[in-house]
């Protein structure tokens, strides 16, 4: 098990020796390489029949603006009700979603309207997922193991944007978007197979006699009396929504500025993945050697460099600025996700991870339109330049709104 290994590498690897723990992660990375490869199809299949750069970031919009609308309802129902039933009824309708896009693609009737509300639809999956996801990490790992169980989720996530990318640049080369979009369909099925064979101890759901309304108003009740979670969600708030240019712009800064195909979009975003996995893989030294404060300030710095570079630099300057800026993503993502789960009584941890997620998915979303329309109006360099000044300002603010220590609530 756990914590007799004798430094940072075994801590970090330490949850995948609990069985439970590591099916879970397998079926998660499986699940969100299928994730990624739509994600590439998806903005591909827009680049290539020349869509604006607002339209193209509205794929990123589309598939976050649901946990705006959802994540509060889907916290209050995680802590609700069975949430293995309900990640398994809901990978079952993303899987049916994801199919319907891939006949549509295969039919040749799929067009930018139904693209974005399909993946909305499944948007909607992910938004009911993910509270439920992240509260039942608790439940497979011991205390100790919070922040690398958090660093393995992002390695799930990140690993597979390193994988999933250029593999997709390849499928979508050879046989189009259709063939991501189902590979995406079946790797639900990971999921579920991996949720059935878990073998959850029963617990009565600790909201259940609550009215669910009030279940949802209890977010906002402990928020508002909760100092340290407040300014975990200011932190949130000041990263994702200008580090979000990078993932919405990308695909029109591989095709203007690069002049690049599929493959090679998916083999720069596979790279921004790499420095992600590195950085789940490191931070478990990173978190002994800097305060939580000091990680979120340099990682802020180093996001704001791999847009700048994205914006001014040749190719093959660019990707090693946009392969630390992977390791910056996953650093600030990780710091924060496990300031949340600490802060969070049992009672409200679905819910409170939800209002949290609201913040960080609700920031990236609208920051994905934002500087979409501001590349539209006045271009991908002035859109790429300007979320990095505000990252900056973000770093800078650290010194003067920083996450809270224990003593500060």
């Amino acid at each position: 098990m756990a914590t007799d290994g004798a430094g940072p590498a075994a801590s970090t690897w330490a949850p995948l020796r609990i069985g439970a723990f590591r099916g879970l992660f397998i079926a998660a990375l499986t699940s969100n390489i299928g994730t990624w490869m739509q994600t590439v199809g998806a903005q591909w299949f827009l680049v290539e029949r020349q869509a604006s750069p607002t339209v193209v970031a509205l794929v990123q919009t589309a598939s976050l603006t649901p946990t705006l609308l959802l994540a509060l309802f889907a916290g209050a129902l995680a802590d609700r009700v069975d949430r293995r039933q309900l990640l398994i009824v809901v990978q079952a309708y993303a899987a049916v979603v994801t199919a319907v896009l891939t006949a549509l693609a295969l039919a040749g009737v799929l067009d930018a309207v139904s693209l974005l509300v399909l993946l909305f639809a499944i948007g909607c999956a992910a938004a009911l997922t993910t509270p439920a996801w992240q509260a039942i990490q608790p439940e497979l790992v011991p205390r100790e193991q919070f922040r690398s169980a958090a660093s393995l989720g992002g390695v799930a996530v990140d690993a597979a944007r390193a994988i999933g990318p250029p593999v997709a640049g390849l499928l979508v080369a050879a046989a189009g978007a259709a063939a991501v979009f189902a590979i995406n369909a079946v790797s639900f099925i990971a999921v579920i197979v991996a949720l059935v064979a878990w073998k959850r101890t029963p617990s009565a759901p600790v909201a259940e006699r609550e009215p669910f309304g009030q279940s949802v108003l209890g977010s906002f009740r402990y928020v508002s009396r909760s100092r340290r979670m407040r300014r975990i969600l200011v932190r949130a708030a000041l990263f994702a929504f200008p580090a979000s240019a990078l993932w919405a712009l990308l695909p029109v800064v591989a095709s203007q500025q690069f002049h690049l195909r599929a493959i090679g979009y998916g083999a720069v975003l596979g790279t921004v993945g790499v420095g992600a996995v590195i950085g789940a893989l490191v931070m478990t030294r990173l978190s002994a050697t800097l305060s939580a404060n000091a990680l979120l300030a340099l990682a802020a710095v180093v996001a704001a460099a791999g847009l700048l570079a994205a914006a001014y630099l040749p190719l093959g300057v660019a990707v090693v600025f946009l392969l630390l800026a992977g390791v910056a993503w996953i650093a600030t993502l990780t710091t924060l996700t496990v300031a949340a789960q600490a802060v969070l009584p049992q009672s409200m941890l679905a819910r409170g991870l939800a209002m949290y997620l609201l913040v960080l998915i609700g920031s990236q979303a609208l920051g994905s339109l934002v500087w979409g329309v501001v590349a539209s109006r006045f271009g991908l360099v002035a859109s790429l330049t300007a979320s990095a000044v505000l990252l900056a300002v973000g770093a800078a603010s650290v010194a003067v709104l920083p996450l809270l220590p224990e003593a500060g609530e």
